[in-house]
């Protein structure tokens, strides 16, 4: 049994981090931190409440892949077999009611030869436009195919979708295929759960549409700020920095930039699996540098590749193409960076003196939250973070070349805190469910409808960093201060209507 707090909140455009704490709060009121209040205000909520559209697809759909749409205040219209144009009326009713963020359209199968193209084109036209003037983002969905397989009436749809994405600013998505697994088709009814996190990914991505650019351009063009951005020291006591460490060569540390201030009291490590499990140890720097700067040492396997300093700034770093997931950091990377952090003065060239081998933590985004599942079992792990990720369920198309699945979940022995970005988070399905089978030791789950990055690029790594640091002063610092985020009926993510926090019965004051 779970305990559930969610307070169905409106619209919140007030500084997130006053929102958390009150002001006299010293748990996760940043005010006596020069620089930290502009990190917390940094993300201010906006709703993500996708309205879906479509047929006999989404009736389907809803039948086979329920934890899709159990999401609280999600909209449906199903368009019967009359089309979109038949359920037009219905649909801009919904798009005008103020409810939903986002329009979800997904037209059925269309036969050739029966009239339909140019009736489904046209409906689609008139209500994504009338949804984009409400405010709504919008999602153009090709048909599936299915076992009929895609028609030339299809075809053309997808291609006018494609064209109108790019001209107007929508998202085109193609649920035909999984994501890094496109040997896989969705060829039946049975199959549809397979792509439930391409659709949560597509409904992210629509926030981010820019019209006249591809994904790819307004991926490079988000990319080549982040790259451009300085490195920060972060918000707490300790300036830090990232540095590559001689000794453990292949990783990247981030650090207070003066260790003999910790030869007496040690420092407590983060080993973190980088977004994508890619060998960039530089696409969290943000949140990392404000951990390591309140008394952390983050390893992180890769190399410095974004930023000052970073490989793709040369030349001949130029010829770096980024890692699919699954085949940049492994498993027996982070294994690596464990038994380094683990070792005495002489394994690991003399870090000895300024890290508590016997409080390790581990974290990871995204693929890299695999990746810090996979390492959580080892006993010499004291606590877990997950950020916008989970284990995919049985049968499910996972990571290629990571072997973790939900029989990991009985091996946990440390408490473990789930960071989810609400419903337009690709992880959404497989972090929740996660939560819902942990019985052996203490979870809490929260979450925020800010999608899978989190709030990764923000100044100081936003609110991801600010809770981060909270979960890790309890589990790794014993600070019973920072244990008042999460425990307890009045705890202070829990007064925050915009966030959803859930917790097991192994949760419980120190």
């Amino acid at each position: 049994m779970n305990s559930v707090l969610r307070k169905p909140g409106l619209l919140r455009l007030l500084a997130a981090g006053l929102l958390l704490a009150g002001a006299n709060d010293a748990v996760l009121a940043q005010s006596a931190v020069p620089g930290a209040a502009a990190a917390a205000n940094s993300t201010a909520v906006v709703r993500r409440l996708p309205l879906f559209v479509g047929g006999t697809t989404l009736q389907s759909w809803m039948r086979i892949d329920p934890a899709l749409f159990d999401f609280p205040g999600l909209g449906t219209v199903l368009t019967g077999k009359g089309g979109l144009a038949a359920g037009e009326a219905a649909v801009r009713a919904q798009i005008e009611s103020g409810r939903y963020q986002v329009l979800h359209l997904q037209p059925d199968h269309l036969l050739d030869g029966k009239g339909q193209l140019e009736a489904t084109r046209n409906a689609a036209d008139r209500l994504a436009r009338a949804a984009q003037g409400a405010g709504l983002k919008v999602v153009l969905a090709r048909p599936l195919g299915l076992a009929a397989g895609a028609s030339r009436d299809d075809e053309a749809l997808a291609q006018w979708m494609q064209d109108a994405a790019l001209a107007r600013g929508y998202r085109y998505a193609d649920y035909n295929h999984i994501d890094f697994h496109p040997e896989i088709k969705v060829d039946s009814p049975a199959r549809l759960a397979l792509v439930s996190n391409t659709v949560r990914g597509a409904l992210d991505a629509a926030f981010r549409a820019v019209p006249g650019l591809s994904d790819e351009a307004v991926l490079q063009r988000e990319r080549e700020h982040l790259n451009g951005l300085p490195d920060e020291p972060g918000s707490g006591p300790y300036p830090a920095i990232r540095a590559i460490e001689p000794a453990l060569p292949g990783a990247v540390l981030y650090r207070p930039a003066n260790l003999a201030l910790f030869e007496q009291a040690k420092l407590p490590v983060l080993i973190f699996g980088n977004g994508g499990c890619m060998a960039d140890a530089s696409n969290a720097r943000r949140l990392l540098t404000e951990i390591a700067s309140h008394g952390y040492v983050v390893i992180v396997p890769g190399a410095m590749l974004e930023g000052p300093g970073g490989l793709r700034n040369y030349p001949q770093g130029a010829v770096l193409a980024p890692d699919r997931p699954g085949q940049g950091v492994s498993p027996a990377d982070m294994t690596r960076a464990l038994d380094w952090a683990s070792a005495d003065a002489a394994g690991n060239g003399g870090w000895a003196r300024y890290i508590d081998k016997a409080r390790i933590g581990v974290a990871g985004w995204s693929c890299g939250g695999l990746l810090a599942l996979s390492l959580s079992t080892d006993p010499r792990i004291r606590a877990t973070i997950v950020f916008d990720s989970g284990l995919f369920p049985a049968g499910g198309a996972g990571m290629p070349g990571l072997a973790v699945d939900k029989s990991l979940l009985d091996r946990l022995h440390a408490p473990i805190l789930y960071m989810l970005g609400g419903m337009t988070d690709v992880a959404y399905t497989n972090g929740t469910d996660d939560f819902a089978r942990i019985r052996s030791v203490p979870a809490v789950l929260v979450s925020r409808d800010v999608g899978h990055s989190g709030t990764f690029f923000e100044p100081r790594g936003g609110l991801w960093a600010i809770v981060a640091r909270h979960w890790l002063d309890w589990q790794l610092k014993g600070e019973r201060a920072a244990s008042a985020a999460f425990v307890g009926a009045d705890c202070r993510l829990c007064r925050d209507p915009d966030w959803t926090v859930r917790r097991n019965l192994r949760v419980v004051a120190p």
